[in-house]
Order: structure tokens, then C-alpha cells, then sequence
């Protein structure tokens, strides 16, 4: 059976992407240097990765939600801000330009940290680097430059999100078409007891 590439992730409100798209619309009306190649994300693409499992057996699917709720009953809603801009791992030589995610609530990367340790003993790869929250923005295919499309933009706020749930998303990568990202599965998380 045919593998499919599959990632954990949260996704954006509505006001959070249109302002995301508008910055992009933005962005690409901006003169690039012409060594830098850059693929723009979708804005029903965007969203926040937490873990990339990448080429899966279908048949763990199920597994694999299993250890994801257990990671995740501990965690309750809460809301997040996107704001700034920058790239990774820098903006000399990007890969990736990317909106940031404020971490002033830890619940996002505790999130994240609690997936990928319950995620090993399924044979996935517990992550070395550190986890930096941020919606991707676009892909730096080739070339330098970045840093004077971002220079003149000041420090730009994109609104808050409610996160209440995580989505195990499947990409599709057709040959002559554009990435989507479809949701498989949700995990609401739940509201926190509240006494008599």
C-alpha cells in the first residue's frame, strides 16, 4: 500500500490567514533580486506544523492517533499570536520565510514536545532541534535576497488564534499542481472542568 506523507498541525483561524494572504499579496508586489527563487505558500495551505511524520503506513494510522490523544487529553484550548516576520535558519541564507508565533504561551511547544515523545515508540524520530513555532509563508527554492524584501517591513502583528484542536494532515504533492494539505483526522482539545 502506497505510503502517505502525513504531519500533525494547527490550524489558522480565518481573520489570522486572510491577514497572512494579504502580507503575501504584499510581498510578492516587491521587487526580488533575480538570483532568488521563491514558491509561495497557498493561503488555505497556512498553518502551524507541530510534528512531520512524513512517508507513513496507512495502517498506522490508527496507532498513531491513539498515542496522539493521549499526548494531547492533558492540554486545554488557548490562544496564540502571529506576528513578525523572518526566515530559517537565517535571513542571509533562508530555506524557508516564515511568519512567527508568538511563544509567550508555552502550551504550543509543550504541545509539540508531547506529541514527538509519544509518537517513538512507533518508530518515528524524536526531533534534536528545537521547536520554533511559525506558519510558513514560502520556500526559498534557490538564491540570496530575502533580507531586503523583509528590511522595510515593520514589525507586523497578524492577530491572535484560538488553538482547540490539532489536525493530522496528509500532503499531496501532485507533479503539476500545486501542494494540498488535507485534513484526515482532529483531536478536540478539551475544555477545562470547571467546579460545582
Amino acid at each position: 500500500m502506497e505510503k502517505q506523507r502525513l504531519f500533525f498541525g494547527i490550524p489558522l483561524s480565518e481573520n489570522v490567514r486572510a491577514e497572512l494572504a494579504s502580507e503575501i499579496h504584499v510581498l510578492k508586489a516587491r521587487p526580488v533580486p533575480a538570483s532568488l527563487r521563491l514558491v509561495w505558500a497557498s493561503p488555505e495551505n497556512l498553518h502551524v506544523t507541530l510534528k512531520f511524520l512524513g512517508g507513513t503506513d496507512p495502517g498506522q494510522i490508527a496507532q498513531i492517533l491513539g498515542q496522539a490523544r493521549t499526548a494531547l487529553k492533558e492540554f486545554h484550548p488557548f490562544e496564540v499570536s502571529i506576528e513578525g516576520l523572518g526566515g530559517f535558519p537565517n535571513l542571509d541564507s533562508p530555506q524557508i520565510l516564515w511568519a512567527g508565533v508568538n511563544v509567550a504561551s508555552e502550551n504550543i511547544i509543550r504541545i509539540a514536545k508531547s506529541l514527538d515523545g509519544a509518537l517513538v515508540p512507533l518508530g518515528f524520530r524524536s526531533e534534536n532541534r528545537p521547536f520554533h513555532p511559525h506558519v510558513t509563508l514560502a520556500r526559498v527554492k534557490e538564491g540570496k535576497g530575502l533580507r531586503k524584501i523583509l528590511e522595510p517591513i515593520p514589525n507586523h502583528d497578524f492577530g491572535t488564534c484560538r488553538v482547540d484542536q490539532v489536525i493530522l494532515f496528509e500532503s499531496h504533492t501532485p507533479s503539476h499542481a500545486p501542494v494540498k494539505y488535507e485534513p484526515l483526522f482532529r483531536i478536540q482539545l478539551s475544555e477545562p472542568a470547571h467546579g460545582p
